[in-house]
């Protein structure tokens, strides 16, 4: 009993850490960690951050390949694969796996940053930029749906596009994430100031307020509700 729990405990850890050889262990953290930060010091564009990472993953076809293996018999709607874990930040690896004509409902990405590169199938893309987030309710711009296929890139952070919803339209479909947390040991905010800072929040899109051209307002919904009536594509007006 005593010999199952301690194996248990270090799966657990395992788990937690993202260690182990069914986890990733690449090079990539570092080319995303230093990316991030050109991000953060606006020392590159956003529109020039995704072209970067899509010649990347166009150029090194094994890329693709390589994170396909995670993919294979692979139903969760999203399996952690690798994270590499500093004082103060963390760096996430994960796939997204979408079923057809399913969409993954309109969420604002509250202070973390993420890419997302698809590696197979077909995306179908709405984003929005957040312009004020309230305890109960999000203020935003909305863009043009659009259409995404293997390795194009989708880009989130407090800059630009923090709120977005995605469906697969033509069969299934999977997406690379890597994400950047802050905070101590990328998990523990301690700033109270910034309560969204980590955190995701859902968004009642189809139910919003015209305030002018342009500029919406829609309520935050749990995620129960956010699945319920959104989780179909064709449900977002």
């Amino acid at each position: 009993m005593i010999i199952l729990r301690i194996k248990k405990l270090i799966n657990r850890i395992s788990s937690i850490l993202s260690i182990g050889q069914n986890y990733y262990q690449g090079e990539l953290y570092e080319y995303f960690d230093n990316l991030f930060l050109q991000l953060e010091n606006r020392e590159i564009s956003p529109a020039a951050a995704k072209i970067k990472v899509s010649k990347l993953f166009n150029s090194r076809k094994e890329l693709n390949a390589h994170f396909k293996k995670w993919t294979k018999n692979n139903k969760s709607n999203f399996s952690s694969i690798g994270q590499k874990i500093r004082l103060f930040k963390r760096i996430r690896f994960g796939i997204i796996f979408i079923k057809k004509n399913e969409y993954e409902p309109v969420h604002y990405h509250g202070g973390f940053s993420s890419f997302q590169i698809v590696l197979e199938g077909s995306c179908i893309l709405d984003e929005y930029d957040a312009i004020e987030v309230n305890k109960e309710s999000i203020k935003y711009r909305s863009f043009e749906r659009t259409k995404i296929t293997e390795n194009d890139v989708m880009l989130n952070y407090i800059d630009y596009r923090d709120m977005h919803g995605f469906g697969a339209d033509n069969g299934q479909v999977y997406i690379l994430s890597i994400a950047k947390f802050y905070g101590f040991l990328g998990k523990f905010n301690f700033d109270f100031l910034k309560p969204t800072v980590n955190r995701r929040f859902y968004v009642d899109v189809n139910n919003k307020k015209n305030l002018k051209q342009g500029l919406f307002e829609s309520a935050l919904i749990d995620k129960e509700e956010a699945y319920y009536k959104y989780l179909k594509m064709g449900q977002v007006k």
